[in-house]
């Protein structure tokens, strides 16, 4: 094995600040990055990497990746500058896109095949380029793509590249279960992890909330008639909406919560169609990661994390709400916390998901399954 560390570059539009794309993309990102690392250092195989933002946010590093950004509007192709995001570019052997059917995404796998890299990619939302609609061959830019969940492979159905199927990743280093010296779960207290946008459909939760309990719903505000009809539907009800939250203070409401809600739909408040309203789930799983029971919708890829111990579908607004009052009765019992947070990361965690990566980019032999 060389010694020559592989450069691998993982490209998002989002800028990895405050003032960027904040969601569950984004985080996603900082864990395969994480992923990766772990898994190389289990391998014995040295990596660098970098996250190569296009935006125009200033470049800055932390953590084990470097941070770079090129200039433009992330989700605008032809603010970018193809010359600059070239010369970014040209130091990796491998370059990892997320986003990749969109046509931004399509853009920097392009110039990153016409630099001779390896190129793959991942759906992670944001919409699909019509070319491949017309022009299925065009997708043939990656190597091959990583589906995130069993869901998020259907968005790849019928195009000539091969998929992998690796759930994840999660953080399950950052996302524990609490200290025998904090406080006790409050079984009355209800919380939903996601950004105010009609398809989280935190309506569901607010309107399902039984007397006596109350909800918590964190998330940046990003559409304030959205807000406004959440509002209304919590006259007469205890609802916090806080968009305050820095991430050691969500892990420590996750740890109190007495039950962690996600209820993304396919059809919002305005009879609106999301098609992949959800790809992996991250907010339930950081969540199960933490040993908060949790609730979760049978939209898109939600379904699946009903093999996770602590974690029950619901199909509709009134069994979420007998869901929430057996909960609340402490029924059924708990399972144990650090099995639930055992069997996120055997399913969902970074150094299974990191090795799945790097069998995928032919940097390690697969894993006999």
């Amino acid at each position: 094995m060389s010694d020559t560390p592989v450069h691998i570059v993982q490209i998002s539009p989002a800028s990895y600040a405050r003032h960027g794309v904040i969601g569950g993309g984004e985080r996603l990102a900082l864990y395969i990055d994480a992923a990766l690392h772990l898994a190389a250092a289990h391998a014995g195989l040295p990596i660098t990497t970098s996250l190569l933002a296009l935006d125009a946010a200033t470049a800055h590093g932390d953590g084990r990746a470097s941070r770079m950004a090129v200039k433009g509007r992330a989700w605008d192709v032809h603010s970018l500058d193809a010359g600059e995001l070239t010369r970014k570019l040209r130091p990796a052997q491998i370059v990892y896109v997320n986003q990749c059917l969109t046509p931004v995404g399509m853009f920097a796998a392009a110039h990153a095949r016409l630099l001779g890299k390896r190129v793959f990619g991942t759906d992670a939302g944001a919409g699909e380029m019509r070319l491949l609609e017309f022009n299925p061959e065009a997708i043939t830019v990656y190597d091959a793509v990583h589906a995130i969940s069993a869901f998020a492979a259907s968005a790849f159905a019928g195009l000539p590249v091969k998929v992998h199927v690796i759930p994840g990743p999660v953080d399950t280093v950052l996302h524990r279960p609490p200290s025998s010296g904090e406080a006790a779960r409050d079984p009355l207290h209800v919380v939903s992890v996601g950004r105010i946008l009609p398809h989280k459909g935190h309506e569901q939760t607010i309107r399902a909330l039984p007397a006596g309990m109350r909800l918590t719903i964190v998330g940046q505000h990003y559409d304030t008639a959205y807000l406004d009809f959440l509002r209304s539907c919590a006259e007469g009800r205890e609802v916090v909406f806080d968009d305050t939250l820095d991430d050691e203070a969500v892990r420590a409401l996750l740890h109190q919560a007495g039950t962690v809600v996600h209820a993304s739909t396919h059809t919002d408040y305005t009879g609106r169609y999301a098609h992949k309203p959800e790809l992996l789930g991250l907010a339930p799983l950081e969540a199960l990661a933490s040993g908060a029971p949790t609730l979760v919708s049978d939209a898109a890829c939600l379904p699946e994390l009903a093999i996770l111990p602590g974690c029950r579908v619901f199909y509709d607004e009134a069994e979420l709400a007998f869901l929430l009052r057996e909960q609340a009765a402490g029924r059924p019992e708990a399972p144990d916390a650090g099995e639930m947070h055992a069997q996120v990361d055997r399913h969902y965690g970074p150094a299974v998901v990191g090795a799945g990566l790097l069998a995928m980019m032919g940097l390690v032999a697969p894993c006999a399954s």
